[in-house]
């Protein structure tokens, strides 16, 4: 019971956290299409580029490696032989 409990309440914990980030990401999204960056200093703007590369390049990896075991998944499950 406890433990039934505990997977309730870190469940709920989950939702709630997911739905602050997801509006924290929709005010920033907003925030991004009005930002004025000729005012940041070039130094400043360089960092801010490469931190944003970074990010994207992680995102874009977890998602091809994703991918790439979900396929590889498929072909082992493809090649089973079912057996009566």
């Amino acid at each position: 019971n406890l433990l039934f409990q505990y997977g309730v309440m870190r469940r709920n914990r989950v939702e709630v956290i997911s739905e602050m980030l997801g509006s924290a990401l929709l005010e920033l999204k907003q925030r991004a299409g009005t930002a004025d960056f000729h005012k940041m200093d070039t130094e400043k703007l360089l960092n801010f580029i490469l931190t944003l590369e970074q990010r994207l390049e992680k995102e874009t990896d977890l998602r091809r490696l994703e991918h790439s075991e979900s396929t590889k998944l498929k072909y082992l499950l493809g090649s089973t032989i079912e057996v009566d």
